[in-house]
């Protein structure tokens, strides 16, 4: 189970614990524990139906920083209709392509 140091603009800062050498208080994480979903599924960028070409393009673009919104937009252009969520999960390594196997 995760605990975390409660924080809120009521408690005592950080710097009160400190000083007074007692601990914060901690809060039960273990609902959002259990929501997590695992990786998985299938990646839809990694997925898509790209020439040699257009996968060099798209990977080039993730590489040199352009934004998750402008890949979509471009991936739109381009017949597939993907989200930029999706673009940013793909990029932050949130998908299925990074699960271990």
């Amino acid at each position: 189970m995760i605990q975390s140091p409660l924080k809120s603009s009521t408690e005592p800062t950080d710097s009160h614990w400190t000083a007074s050498g007692s601990s914060p208080p901690t809060v039960d994480l273990s609902d959002f524990e259990a929501a997590v979903l695992p990786l998985g599924g299938k990646c839809q960028i990694r997925n898509l139906d790209l020439s040699p070409t257009k996968r060099d393009q798209l990977n080039a673009a993730m590489a040199n920083g352009f934004g998750s919104a402008t890949i979509s937009r471009t991936l739109g252009k381009w017949g597939f209709a993907v989200k930029s969520d999706t673009v940013a999960r793909h990029r932050h390594g949130q998908c299925s392509c990074k699960a271990p196997s």
